[in-house]
Order: structure tokens, then sequence, then C-alpha cells
């Protein structure tokens, strides 16, 4: 009975992680969607679950001394880009399995977050 209790909680765990294997499709495919939209010097941010990658790329400084960042979000599991757009020197992170948080300036040269709910499908402003 003792083993059984142990073994129990054991298994629901490792039932509940990706394994390295699954991890390394997801990364590979991603990297294909990445470098057919980046082609080179792009970041990829995984959530915790592995079913949704943030892909951004910082681009060359503008005229005002900005760096653009192109962001993109791709669902892992539909294998597609649900969400895009281009910030001024954005910074990006996960803040739970699904909330992607952007902090960016606007042209109005205030500093904003904006957050991309993968549940709700939709942008959240702070």
């Amino acid at each position: 009975m003792k083993k059984i209790i142990f073994l129990l909680p054991l298994v629901f765990v490792l039932n509940s992680c990706i394994s390295s294997k699954k991890i390394a499709e997801i990364s590979t495919t991603t990297e294909k969607i990445a470098k057919n939209n980046f082609i080179s010097n792009y970041k990829i941010l995984y959530n915790k679950n592995y079913k949704f990658a943030a892909i951004y790329k910082r681009l060359k400084k503008d005229i005002n001394g900005d760096i653009p960042v192109k962001i993109m979000l791709y669902d892992i599991k539909n294998n597609k880009i649900i969400w895009g757009r281009k910030a001024i020197n954005a910074k990006v992170e996960w803040i739970s399995k699904n909330k992607l948080q952007v902090r960016y300036i606007s042209r109005d040269k205030k500093h904003k977050t904006l957050f991309y709910d993968t549940k709700l499908k939709k942008i959240l402003y702070k």
C-alpha cells in the first residue's frame, strides 16, 4: 500500500511532463517558423507547457535611436502564427503559461505594457 501511495503521484508527474524527444520536435518546428520569418538573429521564448512560442527579433536602430522589435506568437499545437506586432524597444517575456508580456515605448514616448492572453486569444492592456 505504501508503494502505491508513493508511486501514484510520481506517475501523475511523469505523465504531465513533456518528454525531451517532444521538446526537440517542438524546437525543430519552431526554429523553421522563426527562420522563415526572421532569417537570423531571432530569439524564441517558450511558455511553461511548450504550447506557445514567442519569437522576436531586434531590428536595426532607426534615425531616432529607437530599436524596433518584431514579435510574433506561434501556436505550436495548431501550427500557426496567432499574433504579431512591431514595438519600439520591446522586452518580451512569459509571465504565466497563458500570458505573454510585452513592455515597449509608444509613439508618444511613454512606457507601455501589453499582455497577450493565449486562453482568451486577445490583447489586454495595462
